[in-house]
């Protein structure tokens, strides 16, 4: 819970912090949005050298229900989604709000996620809502330094 409460806490300073000198919030925000649309098409193009070029190496990747992720383990069970060949994953995004400030940013969207088998046929399907908070890296890129996410519970008939 206390992780929980330090990444609200963490995407409030986001909020309310200073843009950096020269680099407006609009500017920030729209490149998050484009890396996370960029990410979108190459996890669904199983591009998976690319697939970990959105987390930053000191990410903390919390799903419920999953053990706390590093880099690694994040980036270890990506590359193994995508070379199975077995399944295909498929992944649609919806972005809420990003926000942007200086070197923080906070974005919250929805993943769903569509898993077929080889032939296409639906295995199963996923509604991940989140919050993802971005750092500028010294490289001038954005990428997840923290996030959360959930998988939403099937609405009963």
């Amino acid at each position: 819970m206390s992780r929980i409460i330090s990444l609200f806490a963490l995407a409030l300073i986001v909020i309310l912090a200073e843009p950096r000198p020269g680099q407006s919030a609009d500017a920030g925000a729209d490149q998050i949005r484009a890396a996370l649309m960029s990410w979108k098409d190459q996890f669904n193009a199983r591009d998976a050298r690319a697939v970990c070029e959105l987390f930053a190496p000191d990410v903390v990747a919390i799903f419920q229900g999953q053990p706390v992720r590093n880099f690694d383990q994040l980036c270890g069970l990506l590359r193994s989604s995508l070379s199975d060949a077995k399944r295909n994953y498929h992944y649609d995004l919806k972005i809420q709000d990003v926000y942007a400030s200086g070197d923080l940013g906070a974005v919250r969207l929805t993943w769903r996620l569509k898993i077929t088998d080889a032939n296409g046929t639906p295995i199963e399907t996923s509604v991940e809502p989140g919050i993802d908070v971005f750092r500028r890296q010294p490289d001038g890129k954005w990428r997840i330094a923290r996030y959360i996410s959930f998988a939403e519970k099937p609405a009963s008939h």
